[in-house]
């Protein structure tokens, strides 16, 4: 409830929720209220408790798809999953006001990270470009 009053609040640029094990419903929670601060430039989530749970990912990949203020992303030490980073990994490449991304934790191997994120932002992916070859 505290986290909500504050993101709504619109002098707030910097929220550090670090530690607190929100869990997945305060994830959800927070999420719903992302989409409607203009100031926050910087979130952190870190080591909460959130768990690979897909309500609670897609409520966040969709804060983040309509926030355009927010700049840094942090849901370090969190089991978010190689789903979850998929998702985020798709998310991200709707977001260019994201330039940090950090996610780390169980169930995000060291493959998958480097595959997924790339210097903390989230690996493009690149279509082909020119003309084809006849």
């Amino acid at each position: 409830v505290i986290g909500n009053e504050i993101i709504r609040c619109a002098k707030v640029k910097h929220l550090k929720l670090g530690g607190n094990r929100i869990m997945a419903p305060g994830l959800i929670a927070i999420s719903r209220n992302l989409g409607k601060t203009e100031s926050l430039l910087e979130l952190d989530l870190s080591d909460n408790s959130i768990l690979a749970d897909n309500l609670a990912l897609n409520a966040m990949c969709e804060a983040l798809r309509t926030n355009v203020s927010l700049q840094e992303v942090n849901l370090e030490h969190n089991v978010i999953e190689h789903e979850g980073a998929a998702m985020f990994m798709d998310t991200l490449q709707m977001c260019p006001n994201i330039k940090l991304f950090k996610i780390s934790g169980q169930g995000v191997g060291k493959e998958v990270y480097k595959e997924v994120f790339k210097d903390g932002k989230a690996a493009k992916k690149k279509g082909k470009k020119g003309k084809k070859k006849k």
